[in-house]
């Protein structure tokens, strides 16, 4: 008598094209994913992630990313996760790769043709004229990403964000007292949404202020941060290191510093997720939809939605001196 393993089972099934149906059998369910944006939305994808695995109905979690924003290094080295698809690299692939779950971190991307699915999950956002969504003002993005992780059983509160791991041979020594000075930002998609940046005077004024409060400000970013912002703010003295470690070193860079403060970005996601006091400062977006998410943590700015917030560096110094208790 013949004996087959549960795997060999399900091959068969596969290669039968009753794949999807294989996976009810067995309660072996398989999930996609699907987080093409930038890196603080990947981010903000994470404590969805972690909800999925506590449900116990899935054997295998796949993500879909684009690369090209580095959002893969979200995700990487996570025994939640068990392959990273970049959305060239899934189309290229020649076959089609079978899931129960589809999970649409964003609604509006194309999807690899190759990719089947049984069940659909899009994240509840409205779509309105000449945008792809918008999104309700009274939630944050990553309880909007845990509706779905919900819809699929989750119970419980919504877990934190990953801790993002960073590599430690970072080119730049680390002083102590030293803050990390977010100087990136998008830039905002028609008239209605306008920059994002606080403005290299405010950056300059902000840093001569904490240097004379006794710490070291430094400025972080990319190379097209330095060439747009960086060389300005450099220029009366204040340090910069924007384009020099990579993005893996300026995870452990930001980690090993006492505090985070910068514009709304990926970066400041990135620094919350290492749970050091963050500061973000919403000059016209949304930070009850995006504020930081880490144990000491502030927003400034942003709470009426998507208008223009005239924030001084007095109010910045404020609440710096306030989550990292500065009086005591």
């Amino acid at each position: 008598m013949l004996e087959y393993s549960k795997t060999i089972i399900l091959n068969y099934l596969r290669e039968a094209g009753h794949y999807l149906s294989a996976g009810n059998i067995f309660n072996n369910h398989r999930a996609l994913i699907v987080q093409q944006w930038g890196l603080g939305n990947s981010i903000l994808t994470t404590p969805m992630v972690i909800a999925l695995s506590r449900t116990g109905k899935f054997s295998k979690i796949d993500v879909l990313v684009n690369k090209r924003k580095s959002t893969d290094l979200v995700f990487k080295n996570w025994e939640l996760i068990d392959h990273i698809y970049d959305v060239d690299e899934l189309s290229g692939i020649g076959k089609n790769i079978y899931y129960d779950y589809l999970l649409e971190c964003h609604p509006g991307k194309i999807l690899p043709k190759n990719v089947k699915y049984r069940h659909r999950i899009k994240i509840p956002v409205k779509t309105g004229y000449a945008i792809e969504y918008y999104w309700d003002f009274k939630e944050h993005e990553a309880d909007y990403l845990m509706k779905m992780a919900r819809k699929l059983g989750y119970v419980g509160e919504r877990p934190s964000i990953r801790k993002i791991a960073g590599d430690k041979n970072c080119p730049i020594n680390i002083e102590n007292n030293t803050v990390a000075i977010g100087i990136g930002y998008i830039k905002g998609f028609g008239t209605d949404c306008p920059d994002r940046h606080w403005g290299n005077d405010n950056f300059r004024k902000l840093c001569n202020k904490l240097s004379e409060m006794g710490f070291i400000p430094v400025l972080i970013g990319d190379s097209k941060d330095q060439e747009v912002d960086g060389k300005h703010i450099e220029s009366s003295g204040i340090k910069s290191i924007c384009g020099k470690p990579s993005l893996p070193q300026l995870v452990h860079f930001i980690s090993e510093c006492v505090a985070y403060v910068g514009n709304d970005s990926g970066l400041m996601h990135l620094a919350a997720s290492q749970n050091i006091p963050t500061i973000g400062i919403f000059v016209s977006s949304n930070s009850i939809k995006s504020h930081p998410l880490c144990d000491r943590c502030a927003a400034i700015g942003g709470d009426k939605g998507r208008k223009y917030y005239n924030i001084s560096v007095d109010q910045v110094i404020s609440e710096f001196k306030k989550i990292i208790d500065y009086d005591k």
